[in-house]
């Protein structure tokens, strides 16, 4: 969708809102703040931001924003407190903290837009879930093929962070590419504290693997890619991942590069990635626009089509398309989104 279109559809949505209305809906925002997960929640909450100072000029919504603290109980604590306000629509980041409360909105008359949770039960232990990212499984199975049929790589070293998020990934890379016919050929963990990645790379260099598959998040990730490319004898071995290597924190620590990095990503509309890197002089996160695209697939419901009944958003998004900060996403009946992922290249710059 070009600038000058997506402004315009920001001027209808305006102009729906500017009409005189009683309608006031509350809105729990349940993003993680603090702890091991801030630096997803605050890249949601600067596109959730951005949406809020564009569409909601008329204040047809109040925002109540929570920290649930990167924790699945501190994640029910917010959500039950959200409940006795009489909330239920909801916005929630994370896959342990949506976890945790998502069984209690089944059959529950509320809606959960989640983003950031690639956990692939989600949408099957709550039937009020709307999904704004992509499973781990979903992405690595593209990368495992990416990894076959374009890179022509058959043998692959992983190395992933040892939290659920890292196992959901690597298990849905291995399944694949060893359906591919490719070999893992060493497998280790690291820590989201850890700094010093000298026994990781040790292992990772004695497999002599042909690619090294990398899945973490923030400075751990950043820098153990860093000192990857820094090991000799890894020198110009491709080095891939998913869409945490486009991250602020991670690109500022490996901008020298003498090896190619390739990574799956979400498209992300050009004219909001233009509006947010103005705004915060940072290059765009398709979290930032995951946030940014709730927000307004929400605001385009309640003013546009006047719906605000939770159970009747939620049957007018599921088998449905809409034109977002991530181009056109469809929602199947269960909710699970589809959209187009693409696949980027920073290449080396010795």
């Amino acid at each position: 969708m070009k600038l000058k279109t997506l402004l315009c559809a920001f001027a209808v949505i305006l102009l729906l809102g500017s009409c005189k209305s009683s309608t006031n809906v509350q809105v729990g925002a349940i993003l993680p703040l603090t702890g091991f997960g801030a630096y997803t929640g605050e890249l949601v909450k600067k596109g959730f931001d951005m949406a809020v100072d564009s569409l909601n000029k008329e204040n047809k919504l109040s925002f109540v924003v929570g920290d649930n603290q990167s924790t699945g109980a501190m994640g029910i604590n917010v959500y039950k407190d959200f409940k006795r306000r009489g909330i239920n629509i909801f916005i929630s980041c994370g896959a342990p903290q949506t976890m945790s409360f998502a069984a209690l909105s089944n059959n529950q008359n509320e809606v959960l837009f989640v983003t950031a949770a690639n956990v692939q039960e989600l949408t099957e232990v709550s039937n009020r879930t709307i999904r704004m990212s992509p499973t781990g499984k979903s992405m690595t199975a593209k990368l495992a093929d990416f990894n076959i049929d374009s890179l022509g790589l058959k043998r692959t070293a992983v190395a992933y962070i040892n939290n659920d998020m890292g196992d959901e990934f690597f298990q849905g890379y291995k399944d694949r590419y060893e359906e591919r016919g490719g070999v893992i050929a060493t497998v280790v963990t690291f820590e989201n504290t850890q700094r010093d990645f000298k026994e990781v790379i040790n292992k990772v260099a004695m497999s002599k693997p042909e690619v090294i598959y990398v899945t973490g998040v923030g400075e751990s990730l950043g820098i153990l890619v860093r000192q990857l490319m820094q090991t000799p004898s890894l020198r110009g071995i491709p080095i891939t991942g998913d869409f945490n290597f486009s991250q602020p924190s991670v690109l500022n620590l490996i901008e020298n590069r003498n090896t190619d990095i390739y990574y799956t990503d979400i498209a992300v509309a050009e004219d909001f990635a233009h509006v947010y890197e103005a705004k915060y002089n940072e290059p765009v996160s398709s979290y930032a626009a995951f946030g940014f695209s709730m927000v307004q697939i929400y605001y385009n419901l309640m003013v546009n089509l006047k719906i605000t009944n939770p159970v009747d958003i939620y049957n007018s998004i599921t088998e449905h398309s809409f034109e977002t900060a991530i181009n056109t996403i469809y929602f199947d009946k269960h909710g699970e989104p589809e959209f187009t992922i693409v696949f980027n290249k920073l290449s080396r710059n010795e």
